[in-house]
């Protein structure tokens, strides 16, 4: 039995969120990377609500992280 289910994948290696089901924990876990690199994890409860949190979230994050990267972009032009 695998330990980790994915619910949710998007971005590129190293630029990655995802969310997944820790069988181990039983939480629905998001990971992701902030602006600067950081690895980080949301835990959220094993439930149906928790689980479509989880994934709303990593959505949410994907798209905030794609918008930094474009600002980012902006003002280090001349």
């Amino acid at each position: 039995m695998t330990k980790r289910r994915e619910l949710f994948r998007a971005g590129r290696r190293g630029d990655a969120v995802r969310a997944v089901v820790d069988t181990t924990e039983d939480r629905a876990i998001v990971l992701y990377r902030d602006a600067d690199g950081v690895s980080h994890k949301a835990k959220y409860a094993n439930t149906k609500e928790g689980r479509a949190e989880a994934v709303a979230f990593a959505q949410g994050w994907h798209g905030e992280r794609e918008r930094i990267q474009k600002a980012r972009l902006e003002s280090s032009k001349p």
